[in-house]
């Protein structure tokens, strides 16, 4: 497992942390208006009251039952997150972990350009950066091959000298003298290989290689650059779902608002007020779960650029 893969996992860990703790509460706040609810609907009941029927209770009582399984649900991931996180450290599963709380809305307020992106990607991705090494490794070693059909080429020489003052110098050439004498001498030497066919196979080899190293940057930098691609795209789709989801949350939130008021009064019905309850309930759970989906996006096209883990080490 790569650093940055942990850095993700860590940071997955981290927002389903958050995202439960968040549902959790919603759900906590939406057992209590409902308890309420079902406290005033069997009052009426045994009042007898013709505002409310027992299908209303029922209906309700199946709602609130469906609300308890939902957070013993969120209970559930919510100790497997924290599990998670605490094998992510190396931590013992015995030991307690206290998790900062963070909002699901606190998202960037944009996010990088496409172009941006790409070319982050391109440039600081580690994976490229070492294919590229690689290629260049085996053009050179190509480049090495390539160069052993050149004949090597020496150039020698020998100075020598001697003198002693004991001994007569001899300027007879054809007289040894071993104590007086000055030599130099110099050559030029040339040599050729002669296995020209196994030369051929052997650079034939090489410059394959190095072939396919280079198709094999040039497949990784595509694909690098398709993930960055659908990244931003679902990115992108994200926020303006999320936007989209606001409106329909604050909607839902009014009409659980005006539907609570107006039992509360006397001029509501129960089963309104349930299906504006769980039209709300919905439309929280989508909300929040397309937050955790989009930070998680952005955390992976951090880290399909490059970015991820270089911006930790530069906090560092």
């Amino acid at each position: 497992m790569t650093e940055a893969e942990v850095v993700v996992n860590v940071t997955r860990g981290f927002w389903a942390y958050q995202l439960t703790r968040t549902f959790l509460n919603s759900l906590d706040d939406g057992r209590g208006t409902l308890e309420s609810v079902l406290e005033k609907i069997e009052e009426l009941l045994d009042n007898d009251s013709p505002q409310v029927t027992e299908n209303d209770r029922l209906r309700l009582k199946y709602a609130l039952s469906t609300l308890l399984v939902r957070e013993t649900e969120a209970r559930q991931a919510r100790e497997i997150a924290l599990r998670a996180l605490r094998l992510l450290m190396g931590w013992d599963q015995s030991r307690r972990l206290e998790v900062a709380d963070a909002d699901l809305a606190d998202l960037p307020e944009t996010i990088p350009s496409l172009f941006d992106a790409t070319e982050s990607a391109q440039g600081g991705r580690p994976e490229l950066l070492a294919l590229r090494e690689v290629v260049k490794a085996a053009e050179t070693f190509a480049e090495f091959r390539r160069r052993q059909f050149y004949p090597d080429i020496y150039l020698g020489g020998v100075l020598q000298w001697a003198y002693t003052s004991n001994a007569t110098n001899q300027t007879n050439p054809f007289i040894n003298d071993p104590f007086n004498f000055f030599n130099l001498a110099a050559g030029l030497g040339l040599r050729i290989e002669l296995d020209i066919f196994q030369k051929l196979a052997i650079l034939e080899q090489a410059e394959a290689e190095a072939k396919v190293r280079a198709t094999q940057a040039q497949l990784a930098e595509q694909a690098v650059e398709l993930e960055v691609q659908k990244l931003h795209i679902e990115i992108s789709g994200g926020y303006d779902r999320i936007a989209k989801l606001e409106r329909a949350n604050r909607t839902a939130r009014g009409w659980l608002t005006a539907s609570s008021l107006a039992y509360d009064i006397g001029t509501g019905a129960a089963d309104e007020l349930i299906d504006a309850f769980l039209a709300w309930a919905a439309s929280e759970a989508d909300l929040q779960r397309t937050r955790f989906d989009t930070l998680i996006k952005l955390t992976e096209l951090s880290r399909a650029t490059g970015r991820l883990v270089q911006a930790r080490r530069d906090r560092e």
